[in-house]
């Protein structure tokens, strides 16, 4: 009788898989951002391939920066829709992934994780990140690379340290493409943690401004 019971309930869960099914063509997609692109817009292509209809509910982002609408509520039997996801990009470079989660009624799959993966240009880099020095240790300097990575040059204006104790000299390597910051502190006696603010004159407003760290602290 229990076996009989457990067949009968699992055959209508999956008939009710079958009458009603929302199949997504992809469930990560991958865009390329151009230099200075605010958002990059990424389109999730569905079919209703079930018997009955599906309505999309709430769909939830997992970071504020990746926004997602469906282009209506509820799908027909063999109905095609859209999910468009817009990822907001200013200010981040490398390879960025943030998903959303669509959730429908009447769906076996009643919640469906989405992401977008989106490669980032960089136009320079800043290495280290961050310059260190243990406590007690020899106050001498450390260079920090400012490197121009994209063909139209960026020039350093001004770096200028967030902490007295510690100096900040620029030097130019080659003009628009490559310059060496020299931190020094004046004693290594308390610990600190600082940040070394740069000024470019790059065109994009975000990229004006960068930054690197510094900090003295007690060796691990």
């Amino acid at each position: 009788m229990k076996t009989l019971i457990a067949c009968t309930i699992w055959s209508l869960f999956l008939g009710a898989v079958a009458h009603a099914k929302l199949n997504f063509e992809a469930e990560i997609l991958e865009r390329d951002a151009k230099i200075g692109d605010a958002s990059v817009l990424a389109e999730f292509k569905f079919t209703n391939e079930g018997k009955t209809p599906v309505e999309i509910g709430l769909i939830d982002s997992a970071c504020g920066c990746l926004k997602a609408t469906s282009d209506k509520k509820v799908y027909k039997p063999g109905e095609a829709g859209i999910v468009e996801a817009e990822f907001f990009v200013k200010g981040l470079t490398g390879i960025v992934e943030k998903a959303i989660t669509v959730h429908s009624k009447g769906d076996g799959r009643t919640a469906t994780r989405l992401a977008v993966r989106v490669s980032i240009p960089e136009i320079l880099s800043i290495e280290p990140k961050m310059a260190m020095w243990d406590l007690n240790e020899s106050p001498g300097p450390k260079k920090v690379v400012f490197k121009v990575l994209r063909p139209e040059p960026i020039r350093v204006l001004e770096v200028v340290p967030s902490r007295k104790n510690v100096t900040a000299e620029l030097h130019v390597i080659e003009e628009g493409r490559l310059y060496e910051i020299e931190l020094t502190p004046k004693d290594t006696d308390s610990t600190m943690l600082g940040v070394v603010r740069i000024e470019t004159d790059c065109e994009i407003p975000e990229q004006q401004r960068q930054m690197t760290f510094f900090r003295i602290a007690k060796e691990d």
